[in-house]
């Protein structure tokens, strides 16, 4: 999404959503359109997406560890905007687990990559203990609804 007002703005803001987010949720479409008021582009890029020649259609069975997804969206922002585009990442969810891996893959990933800052919102540290708590939780309920949503 290009700011209209700002259309030679060198800022962008990259955000990374969580495995089922989109554009469309309401914590992503808000940030975007408080960024693009301000000034800024914002790219909305959702790594957790397999392989289609591997005709991969659970996320379970996807390489969560990889970087390449967050390193191919970064190149591809500075063919949109220039290598001298100024990068600002935020990662919900999820996407903040794989944004956060992206940053922690080179020592410095401001001169590397060109992300100047980052935030990660609601990141799950303790994916898989979280996951088992979840699952028990409330009679499982939890557990039951995400099922459902898949």
């Amino acid at each position: 999404m290009r700011a209209p007002d700002a259309p030679d703005s060198k800022k962008i803001l990259f955000i990374v959503p969580g495995v089922n987010s989109s554009l469309e949720d309401h914590h992503v479409n808000a940030t975007a359109k408080k960024a693009i008021a301000q000034g800024f582009h914002c790219v909305v890029a959702n790594p957790v997406r397999p392989d289609p020649k591997k005709r991969i259609r659970d996320l379970e069975v996807i390489d969560y560890s990889k970087t390449e997804p967050i390193t191919e969206s970064i190149e591809t922002i500075k063919e949109l905007f220039g290598d001298d585009c100024d990068i600002y990442a935020m990662g919900f969810s999820l996407g903040s687990n794989h944004l956060l891996r992206h940053l922690g893959a080179h020592k410095d990933c401001k001169n590397v990559c060109g992300i100047k800052a980052a935030v990660s919102i609601s990141g799950a540290y303790e994916v898989r203990a979280s996951a088992v708590v979840l699952r028990d939780r409330l009679g499982g309920v939890y557990d039951w609804y995400m099922r459902q949503q898949l």
